[in-house]
């Protein structure tokens, strides 16, 4: 009797892998690239050209506008300093005229303040010194005068020092419109004349004392001022009040 043909015994079945084991690549075969990564966030193009605020800063600065070229010139120097504008030179050198006005306008006034006139409790001057010609007021008077239509300050002096002018009067023109010079003349005349003639009858007749007035410009005649001041002229200085 024949025996039936012995086979091998089948080969074991290898382990399945462990979780988390990737098997590894055949010889060659390379790993998968990274992913890419996320686009940068966008970025608001920056602002060229010269800032507005450093030309007007430069501007206010050149004419005297200190404040605002001193407001100007930080708030340009802040969004230049932000945005990468140009201008900074424009914004600095505006600060800087802005300063250097605003230290002269305090100079001027400590100067100006200084050389004005005193004046008592009643109004009297008492020291001389420099009077706007608005400002001046009956009883004042003044050291010299100059033949000007445009008459600012005056040298005012306590009426016992020596001086050639004195105010001894103040009248009001009547009219809406502003006159013209002929009748600024014509009616300032006879009404300042008609005063001294009231006030100082023997200045009147004094044939070395004239008459000066001041009227007031165009633009105070529309704000309401019609006042004329009236002033005593002497061709000689003197002392003390024509009314004495």
């Amino acid at each position: 009797m024949t025996e039936p043909p012995e086979f091998p015994p089948p080969a074991p079945t290898p382990p399945p892998p462990s979780p988390g084991q990737q098997p590894l690549p055949s010889y060659g075969q390379q790993p998968p690239p990274p992913p890419y990564g996320a686009p940068p966030a966008y970025q608001p193009p920056r602002k060229t050209g010269t800032n507005g605020f450093a030309i007007a800063s430069l501007v206010f600065g050149i004419i005297g506008g200190c404040l605002l070229g001193l407001i100007f010139g930080i708030v340009a120097l802040n969004q230049i300093k932000k945005n990468g504008q140009q201008g900074r030179g424009m914004a600095i050198a505006g600060i800087v005229l802005s300063v250097l006005w605003f230290l002269v306008i305090v100079v001027l006034g400590v100067v100006g303040a200084m050389d004005s006139a005193e004046r008592d409790e009643k109004g009297t001057i008492t020291d001389s010194g420099q009077v706007n010609s608005k400002d001046l007021e009956v009883g004042d008077c003044i050291r010299a005068l100059e033949e000007t239509k445009a008459l600012a300050d005056v040298p005012a002096v306590p009426c016992a020092e020596p001086h050639r002018g004195e105010v001894y009067a103040v009248v009001q023109l009547p009219g809406v419109e502003y006159p013209s010079e002929a009748t600024f003349d014509k009616q300032s005349g006879q009404r300042c004349s008609n005063q001294l003639k009231k006030i100082a009858p023997a200045a009147f007749r004094d044939p070395k004392v004239d008459i000066f007035y001041v009227y007031p410009l165009e633009r105070s005649w529309a704000a309401g001022d019609h006042e004329v001041t009236c002033i005593a002229t002497t061709t000689e200085t003197r002392t003390g009040s024509i009314k004495d």
